[in-house]
């Protein structure tokens, strides 16, 4: 295979890994830190107010969801390149 295809591929596994981890660990948020009932992103007032309600633990999980996924999307395609 040649060295650009293979290159190519391997970015693009990486990118599919690393959105795929972020994926998993974002729904895992969301099930820990569910929304209340009439709160959606269309709402900003709400959703401001909620996310204002948050503990830290739920923002701490998006930074290790986005942290892994870079990660994992890294190596996955250092390995495969």
């Amino acid at each position: 295979m040649p060295p650009l295809v293979r290159q190519m591929l391997a970015t693009t596994a990486g990118l599919v890994v690393a959105g795929g981890t972020i994926m998993l660990v974002e729904a895992y948020g969301s099930r820990l830190y569910p929304s209340p009932p009439g709160v959606t992103p269309s709402n900003p007032a709400a959703f401001e107010a909620w996310v204002r309600t948050l503990p830290p633990g739920a923002f701490v999980l998006l930074l290790l969801g986005y942290g892994a996924g870079a990660l994992l999307g890294a190596g996955v395609a250092a390995r495969l390149a």
